[in-house]
């Protein structure tokens, strides 16, 4: 199966810009919120594409590297979220991406979950994890039974980010282009 992604097999930072920018609304794209809405409802399934609200999905802020403090685990004064998307009042999606190979920090998953549950009590929020293949984080970065927890309370998800988003984002576009021809030829 092609995936540009897969150019970038060992580069986690290259492959980090390529989501965020295709991801970001604002870039030279052209393609506006097609990619960030349908991201989403990768994060969020039960809400469907067209009920994000365009205003908020145009004034999206996403991020590379947002950083948390970490003092409590380790000691160290920051620590970086490879992507971070804010809508605003409306929800927070933080999403690590791991490229081919990439090992997984010490309890590097378990602190961005325990920041965003202390950062945003009754705002909803998710952490993405994509890598290669859409395995979970290994036990280093997360218990299995504290990243299982997560899932259980839709909190954490695990994707392989070729499969799951890039031919998904390919489809959206597809949709999107009937959708305009259709609409042109009604008119």
């Amino acid at each position: 199966m092609f995936s540009a992604l897969g150019y970038f097999n060992n580069n986690e930072t290259k492959q980090t810009e390529i989501i965020r920018s295709l991801l970001d609304p604002k870039e030279r794209h052209g393609q506006g919120t097609l990619f960030l809405r349908y991201f989403l409802t990768k994060a969020w399934p039960s809400i469907a594409p067209e009920a994000w609200p365009e205003d908020e999905l145009q004034c999206v802020t996403v991020l590379r590297e947002h950083y948390i403090d970490r003092e409590v685990h380790t000691g160290k004064a920051s620590r970086p979220i490879d992507l971070w998307i804010h809508i605003d009042n409306y929800r927070v999606l933080a999403i690590e991406s791991k490229a081919k190979g990439a090992p997984d920090q010490e309890r590097q998953v378990e602190a961005y979950l325990n920041y965003m549950k202390k950062r945003f009590r009754t705002l909803p929020y998710k952490l993405l994890y994509l890598s290669p293949d859409g395995s979970q984080p290994s036990c280093v970065s997360i218990t299995t039974e504290d990243w299982n927890q997560a899932r259980d309370l839709h909190a954490a998800e695990a994707y392989c980010y070729a499969v799951s988003f890039v031919i998904g984002w390919k489809d959206a576009r597809q949709n999107a282009s009937q959708t305009e021809s259709g609409s042109l030829l009604r008119t």
